[in-house]
């Protein structure tokens, strides 16, 4: 906490995040993020990397801050105006990380401050493997709602239809990469299923 509080002193217009470990105290789960708009994709620096891969010690900028932990000042968040509740879960700090690129708001990532995260611990079922069904739904979901939502900060002036139509595919084979069992069946049809419901609801909200 002691190195958080000296990073909003430093920069006390900013959001920060410490770095985000697995449970095994070594594994580096966030120290960092991109966001690719052309294809609608975000991902995690140094993700599954080592935390002696991490070389920076003192903090640095990033343009994705995952919403796991994060601290600001209360004037920066209410300037913000908090997280979109329509979002519900996942995309919701991706979402974040753009209007504060729109406003000026830095994104800092402090390496000198540690958490652990149990990663899907609040959306997955007791004795279950892999990523919930949540997760597959809502991110694929909120993904179409963030990227394809015409906002005054929003990027979909820089989508690229092709580009952001295969990542979107990539996403539905994941769970049949990375999953066992059935339900890795189901888990790909979540995601064709949340992108479905993102573009009902995009379509939604423009015709209002």
């Amino acid at each position: 906490m002691d190195s958080l509080c000296e990073t909003l002193q430093q920069y006390p217009g900013a959001i920060v995040s410490p770095v985000i470990l697995l449970p095994d105290r070594d594994t580096l789960w966030y120290a960092g993020g991109k966001i690719v708009p052309e294809s609608g994709k975000y991902s995690h620096d140094y993700y599954l990397k080592s935390q002696a891969q991490l070389t920076a010690d003192r903090p640095f900028r990033t343009e994705y801050m995952c919403g796991a932990s994060i601290f600001c000042m209360a004037e920066v968040w209410q300037r913000l105006g908090g997280l979109r509740e329509d979002l519900f879960m996942y995309c919701e700090d991706l979402e974040l990380s753009m209007r504060a690129k729109a406003l000026g708001i830095p994104l800092m990532i402090d390496p000198r401050a540690e958490v652990i995260h149990q990663v899907g611990a609040s959306s997955q079922k007791q004795g279950s493997d892999g990523l919930s069904r949540l997760f597959y739904y809502y991110s694929a979901r909120n993904r179409i709602l963030v990227f394809l939502r015409p906002t005054e900060y929003g990027p979909r002036s820089e989508v690229r239809k092709i580009r952001f139509a295969m990542h979107t595919v990539q996403m539905a084979l994941r769970p049949l990469w990375h999953e066992s069992g059935v339900a890795k069946w189901t888990k790909s049809k979540d995601v064709v299923k949340g992108s479905l419901g993102g573009l009902i609801l995009l379509r939604k909200v423009q015709s209002e």
